[in-house]
Formats: structure tokens, C-alpha cells, sequence
């Protein structure tokens, strides 16, 4: 997870508190079914089905495609301040390397996920893609002297 597995876990803890009460004890639960979650990605297995079908595991592009899913399914009372700041950064995170490759598609395939969403859902969105502009922005300032 390039270092972002607590992320990933204090989202979850967050999310499904009742099922998760605390960090530790789904880190625990992870680590002891490692060899168990390793094979069913490697057998293509994943929540979404035949929404994504089979995938390597080094395929970076499954992270943004599962936390949009996570975004789409989350209720709007559980995106919170800390949470929504999480799920921007793990996202911010894996667009960079396609947006620092192709910054106009990037640009255009946030721009639909904000235009898809309403409410705090979009704000997510909406925040990653006025961070792209920002970075943009700067870029041009920096070409200008």
C-alpha cells in the first residue's frame, strides 16, 4: 500500500466501527488472513466483481478505482472532517503519478467524478481536482520567470 495501509484501516475502523472497534485489532485480523486476502486478489476476487474483473497486483490503478467505490457506498453522515481529509490524500496519491503523466486527462477524469457526486462526496472530488489546478497554476507562474 506504499505506506498507506493505516490510512486504508483508520477509514475502515471509522466506517465500520461496529464490526471494527479499534485499529489494532483490524490490523491483527489483516495480518493473521494476509496469505487468505493475497489469494483471492490473486484470483481476481475483489467486492467489485465483474465491475473490474481480473487485475495484477501491481496495478496502481485499482486503489482509485476501490476508493471511488468506498466514496460512492459511504453514507454522507460518515464522511467527516479527519475522514474526508484521508480519503483526498490517498487519492491525491494515486492520481499523481498519471496526473504528473497526463495532467489535462487527470484534470478531465476528476472533473466527471465531481460533476457525478453531490454533497460531501463531491467535496472530496472537488478538493483533489483544486489541488491539480493549484499545482497547475504554479507551474505556469514558474514557466513565467
Amino acid at each position: 500500500m506504499n505506506g498507506e495501509a493505516y490510512d486504508i484501516e483508520k477509514i475502515l475502523t471509522e466506517v465500520y466501527e461496529q464490526e471494527f472497534p479499534d485499529i489494532e485489532r483490524l490490523h491483527q485480523l489483516l495480518q493473521d488472513n494476509s496469505v487468505e486476502i493475497r489469494k483471492l486478489m490473486e484470483e481476481g476476487v475483489t467486492n467489485l466483481g465483474y465491475y473490474l474483473g481480473s487485475y495484477e497486483l501491481g496495478e496502481r490503478r485499482i486503489i482509485p478505482v476501490l476508493l471511488g467505490n468506498v466514496i460512492t457506498t459511504l453514507p454522507e453522515d460518515a464522511i467527516t472532517p479527519t475522514l474526508e481529509d484521508r480519503l483526498v490524500r490517498l487519492l491525491r496519491n494515486e492520481y499523481s503519478p498519471r496526473f504528473n503523466e497526463n495532467p489535462e486527462a487527470t484534470m478531465e477524469d476528476v472533473q466527471e467524478k465531481v460533476d457525478s457526486f453531490s454533497g460531501k462526496k463531491q467535496e472530496v472530488y472537488q478538493k483533489l481536482y483544486d489541488h491539480y489546478q493549484e499545482v497547475l497554476e504554479l507551474g505556469r507562474e514558474l514557466c513565467q520567470n
